[in-house]
């Protein structure tokens, strides 16, 4: 598994910023090693014809510049089956070998999942 950088800085090339007006953007979570940013698209902030222009010319800029995009949303990841499907597709865009897990090591992610979706967790 890939090192992951959360907010990782990613600058953008000289090319591509006419296209965008920024020198850089921050990847939600960014692997490094295999050039990948994993987004995640809430409707909270990726709704609407302006925000959704922007996340598209953001992820067009970073697939033009070589970072392999992928985008998350929560009906990607709602369900623990769909989390794993999802990080199956993320595992094939980034290259990175699919790994087996014991039982325990599976109930142990399954039990972290159900943690951080509890939506009456507080986080802070």
């Amino acid at each position: 598994m890939p090192k992951v950088v959360a907010n990782q800085r990613i600058d953008i090339p000289k090319s591509l910023r006419d296209h965008t007006g920024a020198t850089h953007f921050f990847g939600d979570l960014f692997f490094r090693s295999v050039r990948g940013d994993m987004e995640y698209d809430s409707e909270e902030y990726h709704t609407g014809k302006y925000r959704l222009d922007h996340t598209m010319q953001r992820r067009n800029i970073l697939e033009t510049a070589g970072i392999k995009v992928v985008s998350a949303t929560y009906g990607q990841i709602s369900s623990y089956q769909r989390f794993l499907d999802f990080w199956w597709m993320a595992e094939r865009r980034y290259g990175i070998r699919h790994k087996s897990y014991s039982w325990a090591q599976q109930r142990a992610q399954e039990n972290l999942y159900a943690w951080l979706m509890d939506r009456t967790r507080r986080l802070f």
